[in-house]
């Protein structure tokens, strides 16, 4: 990452590195993301990775709304929970099992 900062797409974007990669760690710790007006003016969202049998993403499920009505960390739980079960089918269809990045009954940090 550029020691200048990273682009900023609003001003709530992680624009300085040093935040980037604390909020990277925080994401990787609890297996979920938040966008707080970072890349548009007005949106907030959660995101959840779904996970393959060998514990490595393989596709996301997000939740997005008007940030003056949404608030993020009350879908946080359902869709980790959706998310592992997505999984779970998706790793079973090819005879595996799901790997769990995080604890599903764990609620995330907000």
């Amino acid at each position: 990452m550029p020691s200048a900062g990273l682009p900023a797409r609003t001003q709530y974007t992680l624009a300085d590195p040093r935040r980037f990669r604390e909020e990277l760690r925080r994401i990787r710790q609890d297996g979920i993301a938040y966008d707080r007006q970072e890349a548009a003016p007005g949106l907030t969202c959660v995101a959840v990775p779904i996970m393959g049998a060998s514990g490595r993403p393989v596709a996301a499920l997000s939740v997005a709304g008007a940030h003056h009505r949404f608030e993020p960390s009350r879908y946080a739980p359902a869709l980790r929970r959706v998310a592992f079960e997505a999984a779970s089918a998706l790793t079973a269809a090819k005879g595996r099992q799901a790997a769990a990045p995080y604890d599903v009954s764990r609620p995330p940090a907000a």
